[in-house]
């Protein structure tokens, strides 16, 4: 959907100069985001590597149902 992935990186660039990002990597490694219909080629390594969010509805199952990751249902553009 327009305006998603947009939508994601206004927080992400403002952790980013807060420094936030370190202080998440620090404590709980290397978070991992997917959103929406992706296929991640390195799933197993970004599991190893921290948490892992699947973001969206129309995430595919195999990433959505998969009991390592943190589902967010919805959309992520914030219109809910």
């Amino acid at each position: 959907m327009a305006g998603t992935l947009g939508h994601f990186r206004g927080f992400a660039d403002f952790w980013h100069k807060d420094h936030v990002w370190q202080a998440i990597t620090l404590l709980r490694g290397q978070p991992t985001f997917m959103i929406g219909r992706a296929v991640d080629s390195d799933f197993e390594r970004h599991l190893r590597q921290g948490p892992y969010f699947v973001l969206d509805d129309v995430a595919y199952a195999a990433y959505k149902e998969d009991p390592r990751v943190v589902f967010i249902p919805g959309s992520p553009i914030g219109n809910e």
